[in-house]
């Protein structure tokens, strides 16, 4: 079968063909092999397209350092403890808590949170599975001792200050045993007493969701309560439009709390966030995550402030969707990466946009 390559095309033959496709899937109808190449072909020039722009925005950043040709890119320091782990597969995700006092429209779980699993007082989860105590206990010690070589471990997943008391014996447990650990919150039940019991449990890294109230004041204070009882004090961010413009009037205040690292999450969207993003540009990085295209150049946006404005001591870290594809590549088994879709795709509203918002057929 012989195929017409999109770049052969000029835009009215495309969209004709577009429109055509679109049709017959209202209908329910699969679509052939050559209309799926088609819509794929959209796909990967939007991506290419992009990355291209995020390559010449790297070329531009003075000091940055680039790995994993242009998956990871760093300015200023090393990266923390906590995201080498990350990156380098020695690391461990847990859920302690089922709730969390914000509503972001970032969050990965939504207002109602449908797919949140109800943890007991006694109960955490761990691979989707909840498991108690004792058994945490098993699943620490082995990953210790055994293959898998788990050096760090992250409580993340909403809201963890919310069960404070929950972590103390098993935060203590995993500390004796010489992992590493990092705690993601959102800061507005921070206080110096539950600060202090974390770190006296053992927790070596802390970071801070600014985003998730707009770098309050509240939680701004609370950083500088952090900064005096843990090694290491990090920020790491969804970027979104609203968390930069109160960034940038705050990054003074922000700076003087000592934080180390700024983590710039690329947003990624799923059934629970897509529709607060409806209408805004996006794209989908190797058939994986789709994301904002705002959110990744909010990104370099920030780094140029930091340039421009002369930081010090501070790291900041492209924690993008390209990062995220070099973190889930096997180093055990060829080609295979546990990076993949949380949609089972682009809506179709997004293909006639895309067709006529980039350079993707042949110039008239």
């Amino acid at each position: 079968m012989e195929l017409k390559e999109l770049k052969d095309h000029t835009l009215d033959e495309a969209q004709q063909r577009l429109e055509s496709i679109l049709d017959r899937l209202e209908t329910k109808e699969k679509p052939s092999q050559e209309e799926t190449y088609f819509m794929n072909s959209i796909l990967d020039g939007v991506e290419r397209c992009f990355i291209g722009e995020i390559r010449q925005r790297q070329a531009l950043v003075p000091g940055l350092r680039i790995e994993g040709f242009g998956h990871l890119a760093i300015w200023g320091g090393e990266l923390s403890p906590g995201c080498q782990h990350c990156l380098d597969h020695g690391f461990a995700a847990i859920q302690s808590a089922s709730d969390c006092n914000l509503k972001c429209r970032f969050c990965y779980y939504g207002d109602e949170r449908p797919l949140v699993r109800l943890l007991g007082p006694d109960k955490f989860e761990v691979a989707t599975r909840p498991v108690n105590l004792d058994q945490l206990k098993v699943i620490f010690t082995k990953a210790v001792k055994g293959p898998a070589q788990i050096q760090s471990i992250a409580w993340v997943f909403l809201e963890p200050f919310t069960v404070v008391e929950k972590h103390e014996e098993i935060m203590a447990f995993v500390h004796e045993l010489g992992i590493y650990q990092h705690l993601y919150t959102n800061g507005t039940l921070c206080t110096r007493d539950n600060l202090k019991t974390f770190a006296s449990a053992g927790l070596d890294e802390i970071r801070f969701n600014l985003a998730a109230t707009n770098c309050s004041d509240q939680v701004i204070e609370a950083m500088h309560w952090a900064r005096e009882l843990y090694p290491c004090l990090c920020v790491e961010s969804p970027m979104v439009p609203e968390y930069f413009d109160h960034f940038k009037k705050k990054w003074r205040e922000i700076l003087g709390t000592g934080v180390s690292h700024i983590h710039c999450a690329e947003v990624h969207l799923n059934g629970n966030n897509f529709t607060k993003f409806h209408g805004e540009p996006m794209y989908q990085y190797s058939r994986g995550y789709i994301s904002p295209l705002s959110s990744r150049r909010l990104t370099y946006d920030l780094m140029d402030l930091a340039v421009a404005e002369g930081w010090k001591n501070v790291t900041i870290h492209d924690c993008s969707n390209e990062a995220k594809f070099y973190r889930g590549a096997s180093n055990e088994v060829f080609g295979a990466n546990s990076y993949e879709a949380e949609l089972p795709g682009m809506p179709m509203w997004w293909f006639p946009e895309a067709l006529q918002s980039y350079p993707l057929t042949k110039k008239m």
